[in-house]
């Protein structure tokens, strides 16, 4: 898999994932570390081809004839894999963990969109509450939205 390199965070990440913002702070033991609060938000843009989907049915076992006969109408719980990647590893980044989540699929997602995945902080207490949507650009609409509690562990300390 190529890799390209985010000019905010000099970290590698994987080339089909493009980033428009995101926030970084300090470093702990060589980690990039970050400080998030109220109002954060990072940006994912992603292009879902015909091998995303053949390589998620074939992982996930479903055949539901909604995803593989025409129009071929995209997994829901891939569309959540994309907000499990960023808000492990974006923001609020490492560390953090589900404990509750509720989604909404207004429109269906189809094959061959462009979409953006946005996470954005809306509470920090002792769970960190973060609202999330993911937009296609082909159908300039909400394709999924949501919100999920989070429990943030301290992976930066030493064991």
């Amino acid at each position: 898999m190529s890799v390209i390199t985010s000019k905010s965070s000099n970290r590698l990440l994987p080339s089909f994932l493009q980033y428009r913002s995101i926030k970084t702070i300090g470093k702990v033991d060589g980690i990039i570390h970050k400080h998030f609060k109220v109002g954060d938000k990072v940006e994912v843009d992603k292009t879902i081809t015909d091998r995303d989907l053949d390589v998620f049915t074939e992982i996930s076992g479903d055949v539901n004839p909604l995803h593989i006969n025409e129009p071929k109408i995209f997994h829901g719980a891939y569309l959540n894999m994309l907000v499990s990647y960023v808000m492990g590893t974006r923001l609020p980044g490492p560390g953090s963990l589900v404990v509750k989540q509720k989604m909404r699929f207004p429109h269906p997602c189809y094959v061959n969109q462009t979409v953006t995945v946005t996470v954005e902080v809306a509470e920090v207490k002792r769970l960190v509450t973060c609202n999330y949507t993911i937009f296609s650009h082909q159908q300039k609409v909400t394709i999924m939205e949501g919100d999920a509690q989070l429990l943030i562990r301290n992976v930066y300390s030493k064991m």
